[in-house]
């Protein structure tokens, strides 16, 4: 009898981890998704991605997001199944590079049919909230990547508008970020807590750092998209309570440059942001990865290749 007790409480534990690993793949795959849906590129006719010009179109993220998580369960991606899930999903954030939605639950009348108005609840994006800073009396609408700013200032009652293309005395970039991460985590604890008001839930909190960390934890600093899951009660037979988070961001992918040493003659490569500003004109050919750099003849530079790339730049 101990013997079956044992085996049934450890066939149980593997269950509920297996289910929750499972969860948290499919919650991963779905936010793959809804993210590059969300992302909106302009053709600039170069070889990479200028950071500046990512867009964020919130558009059917969710929709994406909910669908493809309902495909991993085999369920089928109707607007009942679609709308049942938004018990599920307590908040996320959809951050671009000068401003952020939060998911929210608002009030929206789903069935304008039925001669009641109001009354009725879904999850929606809020509307665009800037990345704002004050000093003194004054608030800068800060753009993350470019470092521009946009201010406004009460004037005895009349407001002064300003703008600038690099970032104001008395803020720096760690400044910024610092208080942009913040922020966001402020406003989704709060829509968590507003959620669970009325029901029992998982007590938890979440810290967005300033600053990339040894432990590899990344602040948000342009392109990204956050979301929670929690409770669900179709990912298995018993309700998974575990709380699932994915994340996604956009960093500049670094091209590949291959170049003619000019003291040996011979045919070298290194990440974009490793090689000396003094051998860049000696650069013959940009490559999107090693590989079709060494097809091409290039053999790696071990001086310059170990070089750290900084991805988050300005």
């Amino acid at each position: 009898m101990m013997l079956i007790v044992v085996y049934y409480n450890t066939a149980t534990v593997i269950d509920r981890e297996f289910q929750e690993e499972r969860l948290r793949l499919a919650v991963d795959y779905a936010a793959e998704a809804a993210f590059q849906a969300s992302l909106t590129v302009e053709d600039l006719g170069i070889d990479y991605l200028d950071m500046s010009n990512i867009t964020i179109n919130p558009g059917n993220c969710l929709d994406i997001f909910k669908s493809v998580l309902c495909l991993n369960y085999n369920m089928s991606a109707s607007e009942k199944n679609l709308a049942h899930l938004d018990n599920y999903i307590p908040t996320g954030v959809l951050c671009g590079n000068n401003g952020y939605y939060i998911l929210t639950m608002s009030e929206d009348d789903t069935t304008p049919t039925n001669g009641v108005e109001g009354g009725e609840y879904s999850l929606r994006w809020s509307v665009k909230k800037p990345y704002t800073v004050r000093i003194g009396n004054t608030y800068y609408a800060v753009d993350i990547r470019r470092g521009s700013w946009v201010s406004v200032q009460d004037n005895g009652g009349n407001l002064e508008i300003n703008e600038g293309t690099s970032l104001p005395y008395g803020i720096d970039k760690e400044g910024v970020l610092r208080l942009v991460n913040i922020r966001i985590a402020q406003d989704m604890l709060y829509e968590i807590q507003r959620r669970n008001f009325n029901k029992e839930a998982w007590e938890y909190k979440f810290y967005l750092p300033p600053v990339q960390t040894t432990s590899g934890v990344n602040p948000i600093t342009g392109p990204s998209l956050l979301i929670f899951v929690e409770g669900v009660d179709f990912a298995s037979p018993v309700k998974v309570d575990a709380v699932s988070v994915a994340g996604f961001k956009s960093i500049r992918k670094r091209v590949v440059i291959g170049y003619k040493d000019p003291s040996t003659g011979r045919n070298y490569y290194a990440y974009e942001g490793q090689i000396p500003s003094s051998l860049l004109p000696y650069a013959e050919n940009y490559y999107n990865d090693v590989e079709e750099a060494a097809k091409a003849g290039y053999i790696p530079n071990y001086d310059f290749i170990q070089k750290k790339v900084n991805y988050d730049e300005w």
